[in-house]
């Protein structure tokens, strides 16, 4: 993990290398996915990948099925 921004409930597999990167909430990294690092030219291509122009790898998570209002505190 270097110069990344990981937000909650991230789960990153053992091995794994993210480099340069976003993951939203709920991203998982397989192990030894590597992301970031000797970039895929088609990574932007892939659905939920994103990659800016100066090389950032945002990754989207998976939204909770529950609806926020439904919820009972």
């Amino acid at each position: 993990m270097e110069d990344s921004v990981v937000f909650d409930n991230c789960i990153i597999g053992p091995h794994a290398h993210v480099h340069k990167a976003i993951l939203d909430k709920n991203v998982e990294i397989s192990a030894g996915d590597k992301i970031g690092l000797e970039l895929d030219p088609n990574i932007g291509k892939r659905p939920g990948f994103t990659v800016t122009e100066s090389g950032l790898v945002v990754v989207e998570g998976r939204r909770s099925r529950v609806e926020v209002a439904s919820m009972q505190i």
